[in-house]
Protein backbone atom coordinates (compact mmCIF):
# COMPACT_ATOMS: atom_id res chain seq x y z
CA UNK A 1 0.00 0.00 0.00
CA UNK A 2 1.55 3.40 -1.12
CA UNK A 3 2.90 5.78 1.96
CA UNK A 4 -0.34 8.56 1.11
CA UNK A 5 -3.01 5.78 1.34
CA UNK A 6 -1.72 4.51 4.62
CA UNK A 7 -1.75 8.21 5.74
CA UNK A 8 -5.52 9.00 4.65
CA UNK A 9 -7.08 6.89 7.22
CA UNK A 10 -4.66 8.27 9.98
CA UNK A 11 -5.78 12.00 8.87
CA UNK A 12 -9.41 10.99 8.97
CA UNK A 13 -9.45 9.27 12.54
CA UNK A 14 -7.65 12.11 14.10
CA UNK A 15 -9.95 15.19 12.68
CA UNK A 16 -12.65 13.09 14.54
CA UNK A 17 -11.25 13.83 17.73
CA UNK A 18 -12.85 16.44 20.30
CA UNK A 19 -10.28 19.64 20.13
CA UNK A 20 -8.90 18.60 17.15
CA UNK A 21 -10.02 21.85 14.94
CA UNK A 22 -8.10 24.34 17.85
CA UNK A 23 -4.65 22.09 17.24
CA UNK A 24 -5.40 22.21 13.40
CA UNK A 25 -6.17 26.07 14.24
CA UNK A 26 -3.07 26.67 16.24
CA UNK A 27 -0.23 24.28 14.98
CA UNK A 28 1.20 26.52 12.23
CA UNK A 29 1.70 29.21 14.59
CA UNK A 30 3.35 26.87 16.39
CA UNK A 31 5.52 25.38 14.08
CA UNK A 32 6.52 27.70 11.36
CA UNK A 33 9.92 26.25 10.55
CA UNK A 34 9.74 27.52 7.43
CA UNK A 35 10.65 30.74 8.56
CA UNK A 36 13.34 29.44 11.91
CA UNK A 37 17.19 28.74 11.07
CA UNK A 38 18.89 26.61 13.03
CA UNK A 39 20.09 29.50 15.56
CA UNK A 40 16.56 29.84 15.96
CA UNK A 41 15.80 26.39 17.50
CA UNK A 42 19.19 24.88 18.33
CA UNK A 43 20.43 25.41 22.06
CA UNK A 44 24.08 25.72 22.72
CA UNK A 45 25.58 22.39 24.73
CA UNK A 46 26.81 25.14 27.40
CA UNK A 47 23.15 25.80 28.14
CA UNK A 48 22.05 21.99 28.05
CA UNK A 49 21.36 19.63 30.73
CA UNK A 50 21.90 16.05 30.17
CA UNK A 51 20.98 13.16 32.60
CA UNK A 52 22.32 9.67 33.07
CA UNK A 53 20.31 7.27 30.90
CA UNK A 54 19.98 5.17 34.05
CA UNK A 55 18.50 7.67 35.60
CA UNK A 56 14.45 7.47 36.27
CA UNK A 57 12.11 10.25 35.85
CA UNK A 58 10.82 9.93 39.80
CA UNK A 59 14.55 10.83 40.19
CA UNK A 60 14.50 13.63 38.09
CA UNK A 61 11.25 15.72 39.76
CA UNK A 62 12.61 17.51 41.86
CA UNK A 63 8.99 19.16 43.15
CA UNK A 64 5.64 18.39 43.10
CA UNK A 65 2.59 20.90 43.03
CA UNK A 66 -1.11 21.30 42.47
CA UNK A 67 -2.44 22.78 39.14
CA UNK A 68 -3.47 25.78 40.97
CA UNK A 69 0.44 27.18 41.75
CA UNK A 70 1.59 26.36 38.53
CA UNK A 71 3.67 29.83 38.37
CA UNK A 72 5.25 28.98 41.13
CA UNK A 73 5.84 25.32 39.60
CA UNK A 74 7.13 27.32 36.30
CA UNK A 75 9.62 29.36 38.56
CA UNK A 76 11.00 26.33 40.32
CA UNK A 77 11.15 24.58 36.83
CA UNK A 78 13.51 27.53 35.78
CA UNK A 79 15.82 27.49 38.37
CA UNK A 80 19.60 26.04 37.95
CA UNK A 81 19.94 22.26 38.03
CA UNK A 82 15.98 21.52 38.23
CA UNK A 83 15.42 18.90 35.82
CA UNK A 84 11.51 18.35 36.09
CA UNK A 85 8.41 19.56 38.29
CA UNK A 86 5.43 17.80 38.13
CA UNK A 87 2.02 19.36 38.09
CA UNK A 88 -0.77 17.55 39.87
Amino acid sequence: MPAHDREAPLRTETGSHKGDSLVAERLPQIVSLDRKTAKDVMRPRSRMAAVSDDLSVEEMIADCFPLAEAPQAFARAAERGVLKVLLE
